[in-house]
């Protein structure tokens, strides 16, 4: 039996796939919104070094246990149910952001903002990939990845519209991103609950829920390990320059405002492109391992130029851009990608928000000592970055499922009680054919 989406995910697909993806773009909307305000910020509220670290900790903190909650809450109760709800506890975070006027506004607006933006995120993306037709999943749940691409370019140019507006900055780069909720959540109500998630919760007709003891054992267990710490090493990389590096322009290398926003305008496109080129491929196997040997070589040399080359604000900007087009290829949006295709329904959301969570809570420890480094010697913070980044590709060369293409049902029978003692993570991924070997 091959999965069919639901008669509206069928006739509007990439609909479907927009409306999920806005999680994206609101995750790295508010992200990059708070890294472009914190300079001013500073100055304006008198934040400290440790305080400029502890707000930007404590947003990618909240994302991660929201991440937690949310997952596992859209595998017990529905999709729906979360991507409902989250949006209205978005928008009242960002309210707060958006008419601070001291430092504790700024910590309780950073919470709300994550918290909602986190448990939107693992619900999202499993009804993406699981209303996605099996040949094209990859292409759509990349296309969620290309909108947080996107969600980064319009804070970049509202902000380099705005930057001679001073502290007001801020302000309206929260402002779009609460017109942009709220229009999100208007829209979603009209959106079907996964039809996949109805029959999974239909076969259980009642029965207890033992999916937690599923997430221990072998298969799932493995690939929950694998997708965590690929994402956490990679992560660690990305928030830092997300984060910190306009903060690095600024503060290191003297850069002004409207100068540190035109340098991000021109850094956008080219990870934009880079993400449409991503999604294109990503369906064919020997494209995807190929698109990520190219980015995972091309971010560790831009990683390794920051490391032994003289540090001045050329070098940074150049290695930036290049870590940038990397991890377009070998980032973020292989995760993604992953993570519908290894886990089964019953634990789709719960896994990725697990895996989401502890990467972001994890980052955001870096993230509260990463100021004061960069400070004392950023070749320290730099080596880090490069040491994490390098294991992370190399998990991703060793242990990256290696076919695409599986219906939704296949992927579950892959973890039905026979095959769950005979395989283990990487067999299971192969239980069975892809769509294009069938057709062979």
């Amino acid at each position: 039996m091959s999965h069919s989406p639901s008669p509206a995910a069928a006739g509007r697909p990439w609909y479907l796939a927009t409306l999920g993806g806005l999680a994206s773009y609101l995750d790295s909307g508010v992200l990059f919104a708070t890294a472009l305000s914190i300079s001013l910020w500073q100055g304006q509220f008198g934040l400290s070094a440790w305080s400029v670290g502890a707000i930007t900790a404590a947003l990618t903190v909240s994302i991660g246990i929201g991440s937690l909650v949310g997952g596992h809450v859209g595998d017990r109760f529905g999709r729906k149910r979360v991507y409902s709800a989250d949006l209205i506890v978005f928008a009242f975070g960002l309210l707060w952001l958006v008419f601070a006027v001291n430092e504790p506004m700024l910590y309780v607006g950073v919470v709300l903002t994550g918290l909602a933006a986190g448990a939107d995120l693992p619900a999202s993306l499993a009804l993406v990939g699981e209303s996605a037709p099996a040949a094209k999943r990859g292409r759509m749940v990349s296309y969620a990845q290309l909108m947080w691409g996107l969600g980064i370019i319009v804070v970049q140019v509202v902000a380099k519209l705005t930057a001679f507006s001073g502290t007001l900055m801020p302000r309206i780069l929260f402002g779009q991103l609460l017109l942009v909720a709220l229009v999100t959540w208007a829209l979603r109500q009209r959106l079907p609950e996964s039809e996949v998630w109805v029959a999974e919760r239909e076969r259980r007709n009642g029965k207890k829920d033992r999916s937690w003891a599923l997430l221990m054992r072998r298969p799932v267990l493995g690939g929950l390990a694998f997708t965590t710490a690929f994402y956490l090493l990679s992560t660690v990389m990305t928030q830092f320059f997300g984060n910190f590096g306009p903060y690095a322009m600024i503060s290191l290398f003297h850069f002004d405002l409207p100068t540190v926003t035109s340098i991000m305008v021109m850094i956008g496109p080219v990870g934009l492109v880079c993400g449409i080129v991503f999604m294109r491929l990503v369906d064919h196997r020997t494209a995807r391992t190929a698109m990520f040997a190219v980015g995972a070589v091309v971010q560790l040399a831009g990683l390794l130029l920051l490391v032994v080359l003289p540090l001045d604000a050329t070098v940074f900007v150049i290695c930036f851009m290049v870590v940038i087009a990397g991890a377009s290829f070998a980032g973020e949006g292989n995760y993604k990608v992953w993570s519908q295709e290894i886990f089964p329904t019953s634990l789709r959301g719960t896994a990725q928000g697990i895996s989401f969570g502890i990467a972001r809570i994890g980052a955001a420890a870096f993230t509260v000592v990463s100021p004061t480094l960069l400070h004392n010697d950023p070749k320290i913070v730099l080596t880090i970055l490069l040491v994490a980044t390098t294991v992370a590709m190399g998990l991703g060369f060793l242990f990256q499922p290696r076919d695409s293409g599986r219906t939704i049902e296949q992927i579950d029978a892959a973890f039905a009680p026979g095959p769950m003692e005979r395989h283990s993570v990487g067999e299971a991924t192969r239980e069975h054919p892809t769509t294009a070997e069938q057709t062979t």
